[in-house]
């Protein structure tokens, strides 16, 4: 079972990882109110580096629930991170400590309810993570668009 699901994530962290590095470093800061499209409400909306921070913090916090593993990386310390290159260490640490974590997922505990799994099993948590992580994929592949970079999954 953890194979299965080991897969997909390393399948996904490939693309989220990819469309991560293709931002420029001083593009990190960009969000679509800078654009000022008219009608647009982007009051709020995260930063491009906002985003890849977001996931690699949830990454540990749910891949933590989900196995019961310490993160290897102070959380607290993943939101002051500033530089592309900081923010890109976060985000592989964070699939890298995935990784470690759907190691734990078997036959025989996949249906377990941790604590702090708002009802879903550990299988449910292992899917629910990657779903989380493609809905900011998505964002990110936007941001990209909006700066006239073409995502590198549809440059194939």
């Amino acid at each position: 079972m953890s194979q299965s699901f080991d897969k997909v994530l390393s399948q996904f962290e490939l693309q989220f990882v990819a469309v991560s590095k293709a931002m420029p470093s001083e593009k990190y800061d960009f969000t679509p109110a800078t654009l000022g499209l008219a009608g647009a409400d982007y009051k709020g909306v995260r930063t491009f580096a906002a985003e890849v921070k977001h996931v690699a913090e949830m990454n540990f916090v749910i891949y933590s629930v989900m196995s019961g593993l310490k993160p290897d990386m102070d959380m607290d310390s993943i939101k002051d991170l500033k530089s592309k290159d900081e923010i890109l260490s976060a985000v592989t640490r964070s699939f890298a400590y995935g990784h470690r974590a759907l190691l734990t997922l078997n036959a025989g505990n996949s249906s377990e309810m941790p604590p702090d799994s708002h009802g879903m099993t550990k299988a449910g948590i292992a899917a629910y993570v990657m779903v989380h992580d493609a809905d900011h994929y998505g964002q990110l592949s936007e941001y990209l668009r909006m700066n006239g970079i073409v995502p590198p999954q549809s440059q194939k």
